[in-house]
């Protein structure tokens, strides 16, 4: 079958490209997804500060605890019962200072204070209860450093018991 010469073909334009349309949305695509990421970015960091904080309370904790193996004596007759700082301690580091056992717990206090206001912050919090013949609980209570804590306005609080 032939066709005339003045018959018109009909064709579909070739597309040319993606509309102006099509690459905003990719873009909006893409800087949403970026958004997420640097979220997830920032939580994940924020999670590793906490549980940074909460080794630092296990480690200071585990601190004490072989403060009061190290003095048995001192520690089964309560010496190392406090939630502050001793204020008058002998520093049992000077040689020839001959701190007998109460004057040694009172030293491992203060250090082990001081040390706790540098990990945890100086909003970190201690209370050591001798609760019978041979047991101590050691309550640690701190706002880490992002501000963040159990519930608003409170802080973390982790407790420990050990058996002399």
């Amino acid at each position: 079958m032939n066709r005339p010469n003045n018959a018109k073909r009909f064709s579909l334009p070739k597309q040319g490209g993606f509309t102006l349309i099509e690459v905003l949305v990719s873009i909006v695509v893409m800087a949403i997804g970026l958004l997420g990421l640097a979220f997830l970015q920032a939580q994940g960091m924020a999670f590793n500060t906490t549980s940074y904080t909460r080794t630092q309370a296990t480690f200071a904790a585990y601190d004490l605890m072989d403060r009061m193996r190290a003095n048995p004596v001192a520690a089964l007759t309560g010496a190392y019962n406090a939630n502050a700082a001793p204020t008058t301690f002998t520093d049992c580091d000077v040689v020839g200072a001959g701190c007998d056992t109460a004057q040694l717990a009172a030293f491992d206090l203060a250090r082990w204070f001081a040390q706790l206001q540098t990990d945890l912050g100086p909003s970190a919090t201690a209370d050591i209860v001798f609760t019978g013949p041979n047991l101590y609980s050691i309550t640690l209570t701190w706002t880490d450093k992002l501000g963040q804590g159990q519930a608003p306005g409170t802080g973390w609080s982790q407790l420990w018991e050990i058996q002399l």
